[in-house]
């Protein structure tokens, strides 16, 4: 049992390092998609030309080119993580367990699929005019919220998986505590007969040399 419950842990920790594998990724990805989203502004306004758009449009197609990559590449154990391949595992605690579930991060997204972030396709959006920029602002306004939301369960699994762990170690501890008052001796306890045992074979020993003392007493009186 006690072996079992270490286990749980083992799990529950390595669970929450590849959590926070995918929370990583996820916060860069937030962090693109909201420098995106300046763009867009900057790109919606009248003040700017189109050649301005042009350059805009270059970095905007760059984020967007790198949360791709991101998505793709983002592994533990040799799975990816964002592309929707591990969709659900489950974390053996102990004798119990716990799924953890992870959506789809493509920026192509799929507005029919629940297992993506994004229900809008960021991966198509520009702001090399005007009002494409516009329409991007909105994209990307959804997207932001989706990507916050999703991180805000993976920090949900965390937290549950810590305590899980938190737990398990200690049902653990005591367990082992039950299993050492049965199996293990007490140290105090046989320290303490030891030396009661001790004592009463060296008070023998005093009183057999005591004996043999007075019968030689004797033999020399007789003497």
């Amino acid at each position: 049992q006690v072996s079992t419950l270490n286990m749980g842990v083992r799990n529950a920790n390595d669970a929450i390092s590849m959590i926070q594998t995918v929370e990583g990724a996820s916060k860069e990805i937030t962090n693109m998609l909201v420098r995106m989203k300046e763009l867009a502004v900057q790109s919606a306004s009248g003040t700017y030309s189109d050649d301005d758009r042009a350059a805009l449009d270059l970095e905007f197609e760059a984020l967007k080119s790198e949360i791709g990559r991101v998505q793709l590449n983002t592994k533990w154990n040799g799975d990816a993580l964002l592309d929707g391949g591990l969709d659900t595992i489950s974390v053996q605690l102990g004798d119990s367990a716990m799924d953890v579930t992870f959506k789809d991060w493509d920026p192509a997204g799929n507005a029919s699929a629940s297992a993506h972030v994004f229900a809008q396709a960021v991966g198509t959006s520009n702001i090399d005019d005007q009002t494409d920029a516009g329409t991007a602002i909105a994209t990307l306004d959804t997207a932001i919220s989706s990507a916050t939301a999703e991180q805000a369960k993976y920090g949900s699994f965390i937290s549950s998986l810590t305590h899980a762990a938190d737990n398990l170690a200690n049902v653990s501890a005591n367990t082992d505590q039950s299993r050492s008052r049965i199996q293990d001796a007490d140290y105090a306890v046989e320290t303490t007969n030891l030396a009661r045992t001790q004592i009463i074979a060296q008070a023998s020993t005093a009183m057999l040399a005591q004996a043999n003392q007075s019968k030689q007493s004797v033999l020399a009186l007789l003497r």
